[in-house]
């Protein structure tokens, strides 16, 4: 599985494209080494630097905690996706971690469904912790 994750930034360094889209690298690190995945990730934020856009999706399952919190720094943004149970119905939640050189605000959660043939439909709600 090296292997691939090489193949994968070398083709991503010298392509043409200004966007490159993993979806999903979970199924490469259950079969490689905790260090290859950090050394691919620091080798994508090292071509972002560059001037190139590279988003990667992972599931959380696929890592320890020491791991995740390892990758998270790695990476310049972290967006969580989750889906939440409110009133009766199931919505979509994205919630902005992080975003290197923004500062954290309110709002960083927005709700929302997906509609085929229309898009996307911003739900609006409001959560308290209490």
């Amino acid at each position: 599985m090296n292997d691939i994750l090489e193949r994968i930034i070398t083709h991503v360094k010298y392509s043409n494209t200004d966007v490159a889209i993993i979806d999903s690298l979970t199924i490469f690190t259950e079969y490689t080494t905790t260090e290859s995945v950090l050394t691919f990730l620091t080798q994508a934020k090292n071509i972002c630097d560059q001037g190139k856009t590279i988003l990667i999706t992972m599931h959380t399952y696929a890592f320890t905690e020491e791991v995740l919190t390892r990758v998270r720094s790695i990476c310049d943004a972290h967006l969580l996706l989750m889906r939440k149970l409110m009133g009766d119905k199931y919505v979509m939640v994205l919630e902005v971690v992080k975003v290197r050189g923004a500062r954290k605000t309110t709002g960083n959660l927005v709700s929302f469904e997906v509609h085929p043939g229309y898009g996307m439909k911003i739900i609006p709600v409001s959560i308290a912790k209490v």
